[in-house]
């Protein structure tokens, strides 16, 4: 396994944890903003 392959993973896993977190936010806002019940 050489550089290129150990980097290229490292940035498709750190796309991937920033989508996931950027679409945690959106959910926690949007519960937020709901009106009560």
């Amino acid at each position: 396994m050489n550089a290129e392959v150990l980097t290229a993973r490292l940035q498709i896993a750190a796309a991937r944890h920033k989508a996931e977190a950027e679409r945690q936010t959106r959910l926690a806002k949007a519960a937020k903003a709901e009106p009560k019940k």
